[in-house]
């Protein structure tokens, strides 16, 4: 047997956008919203790190800091 459920609102994304949205629709307690989200988790150290997330982006892996020169 197979479990089914309606919902007024399916938004899929659960990111900044999508929990905005879900967190204004259901706001009426007379809708019913469900998020999907299929990403993996957010668990990368530079994600909690804003001085890091530019890491992210980058393929080649470097430094936060980068040495000093040794004339």
């Amino acid at each position: 047997m197979t479990a089914r459920q309606e919902f007024d609102y399916v938004i899929v994304g659960a990111g900044s956008a999508g929990c905005v949205l879900a967190a204004r629709l259901s706001q009426d307690p007379a809708v019913s919203v469900a998020v999907v989200e299929a990403g993996g988790r957010d668990d990368a150290p530079e994600i909690a790190m804003p001085v890091a997330f530019p890491q992210l982006f980058n393929p080649l892996p470097t430094p936060l800091i980068p040495e000093a020169c040794n004339d």
